[in-house]
């Protein structure tokens, strides 16, 4: 983006007070050069496109007229519940947010590729829970299950199930238990009898490391110039080797991807991995622009899975 004036970012927040993250971003963007305020959705003039922002200026923070900045991060996250108006206003230009509220819960994501059709075919199958005999039933066709909150972020709540030949294995907040028929049925009644969201369940996908961590690849989706939306960052998570999940929260860790998928894939030429993701840099984009128009979340993300076949699974 090339402009004559300093690249600008702004903050918008339900907040005026200043606080030691604004204090931050205003001290991190200027070393970079970059001009950061911050502001509430009533300080936008909708009419001739400027907004009353807060700016650090020799060590206070002072209030001043801008025009519409470069980029936004929301700190609000009201979209779809508040402010319809300011985020109309704001339609053009990229925003971020590191709120659940404008990452979408797991099935809205999922119902929209499904409904759009073009990755039919790698979404892994997800069920939404209405009963608890829906556990026993899929654990009988699929033997290893994932059962996780439909809004939760960050891996809690999440429990992998397995059907054994002689009871049942379960890992959950990192304990591993070995139940019997009757241990199993308390438990998982007990979990959904006092369960406080909804809940979602999908198969097992196997996808591991050399060493045996389960890991993932993540892309994150962002609109950016002109609200178009594009992939912003790919990259592996890996998690702990006595889990079943890549979880940064929950002990995961990332990697540079073409590293890691030297390394850990055992593959020495990455033309095949670039070529798939040349496919969707060029199509999840478009896929974004078509199925996300009517939703509310702001920064999306899509996990892959990869058997050591090398297929490929959407989440």
């Amino acid at each position: 983006m090339t402009t004559e004036r300093p690249l600008s970012i702004a903050m918008m927040c339900e907040r005026r007070a200043g606080t030691r993250l604004k204090f931050a971003l205003a001290a991190i963007a200027k070393l970079k050069g970059v001009e950061f305020f911050y502001f509430l959705p009533e300080d936008v003039d909708m009419v001739h496109k400027t907004i009353q922002g807060q700016i650090w200026i020799k060590d206070e923070w002072v209030m001043q007229t801008f025009d519409y900045p470069d980029a936004i991060h929301d700190r609000a996250a009201r979209r779809g519940k508040k402010y319809a108006e300011v985020y109309e206003a704001f339609a053009d230009i990229p925003m971020t947010t590191n709120k659940p509220a404008g990452v979408g819960n797991k099935m809205e994501m999922y119902r929209l590729l499904l409904k759009d059709g073009r990755f039919k075919n790698l979404l892994i199958p997800s069920l939404k829970l209405t009963r608890v005999d829906q556990v026993f039933q899929w654990l009988e066709r699929r033997q290893e299950v994932i059962m996780k909150p439909v809004g939760s972020y960050g891996g809690h709540s999440l429990y992998y199930m397995k059907k054994e030949p002689q009871g049942f294995t379960v890992i959950a907040e990192k304990q591993r238990l070995s139940l019997n028929e009757h241990e199993f049925t308390d438990w998982i009644t007990g979990i959904w009898e006092s369960r406080k969201q909804a809940y979602l369940i999908q198969p097992y996908i196997r996808s591991e490391t050399k060493e045996g961590n389960p890991f993932d690849i993540r892309i994150h989706l962002a609109k950016g110039e002109g609200g178009e939306w594009h992939i912003a960052r790919v990259y592996p998570r890996i998690g702990e080797k006595s889990g079943k999940t890549s979880n940064l929260s929950t002990g995961g860790f990332t990697a540079e991807l073409d590293t890691f998928y030297r390394m850990n894939l055992g593959k020495k030429n990455l033309t095949p991995f670039a070529v798939s993701s040349m496919h969707w840099e060029l199509t999840l984009p478009l896929t974004c622009r078509h199925c996300l128009t009517t939703t509310s979340m702001k920064s999306p993300w899509i996990s892959v899975w990869i058997y050591k076949e090398g297929y490929g699974y959407l989440k």
